[in-house]
């Protein structure tokens, strides 16, 4: 009996073993036929660095994973700013547009007629116009048919620009006979930045001026983060001022003070005269 016994409880324990490695089997057959999904991200924790730097290190290798190749896009979408007809100048193309930014130019191939409508003067040497239009960070190193090299943008035909513009106020206020406190006055208020943006928006220059390259959107999502995402990006207002600065510098090279001195008056920045 005690023999018998035994033998059924091996017998038993023998087909649960095989009940169970068949089991197995199967679910491992459904488990190779079934897709698998990509697994979920570690939550990050609250008072610990460790879990949010494993959760942005696979946010942001699924983010860049899904956008599209440089070599994918095409060169009929649209550009952050209008680009250059030469191909050292380039198109760079982003696949969106920096947070805050709702509109670009598109019209690529016309840029240099439509700046020159618009200052009304032709440039002998166009690339220093395309010099003039690109801000400091805006990724392109060198521009034009002669490559000229910009690697700080138009931050150096800012410079020259902004003392040209003081140069020919100043010589009128020498004309008109005007104080000196006054003149300062009516200097300062002309260069002013906001003055540069308001004539960057009426005679359409914004849109053509490069702007800095835009950072990777961020992937926190409170506002305290966002906000310093948003100190390190630079403020449109100067990147207009300093490229209607670097335009009338790149005037001043191409043809000399008095066409920089026109190109100021068909601008609006000049001192007008009070009507009796």
């Amino acid at each position: 009996m005690e023999h018998n016994s035994t033998y059924r409880f091996s017998k038993e324990d023998l087909e649960s073993k095989k009940s169970f490695d068949f089991d197995n089997d199967a679910e491992s057959v459904r488990a190779e036929n079934i897709p698998q999904k990509h697994p979920e991200p570690p939550q990050p924790y609250k008072h610990t660095s460790s879990g949010f730097e494993e959760y942005r290190k696979y946010s942001l290798k699924k983010d860049l994973g899904s956008l599209p190749s440089r070599a994918s896009m095409s060169s009929d979408q649209p550009t952050l700013v209008g680009s250059s007809n030469f191909p050292t100048g380039g198109a760079r193309q982003g696949p969106y547009l920096p947070r805050g930014v709702r509109k670009h130019c598109t019209r690529q191939k016309t840029w240099l007629p439509d700046m020159q409508n618009i200052l009304r003067y032709e440039f002998r040497n166009p690339d220093l116009l395309e010099e003039a239009l690109e801000s400091p960070g805006s990724g392109i190193a060198c521009v034009g048919q002669s490559k000229r090299h910009c690697v700080k943008g138009n931050k150096q035909l800012a410079i020259v620009g902004r003392s040209v513009i003081k140069l020919v106020l100043r010589d009128l206020c020498y004309a008109l006979s005007t104080p000196k406190d006054d003149g300062e006055k009516l200097v300062n208020k002309i260069i002013d930045k906001f003055n540069f943006e308001r004539i960057g928006d009426v005679s359409g220059i914004e849109k053509y001026i490069r702007p800095r390259a835009p950072l990777a959107r961020s992937k926190r999502h409170n506002l305290l983060a966002l906000g310093k995402d948003d100190i390190k990006r630079e403020h449109g207002t100067v990147s207009i001022s300093r490229g209607i600065e670097a335009i009338v510098g790149a005037v001043y090279y191409d043809g000399g003070i008095d066409p920089a001195r026109q190109v100021m008056a068909n601008l609006d920045l000049i001192i007008k005269m009070p009507q009796r």
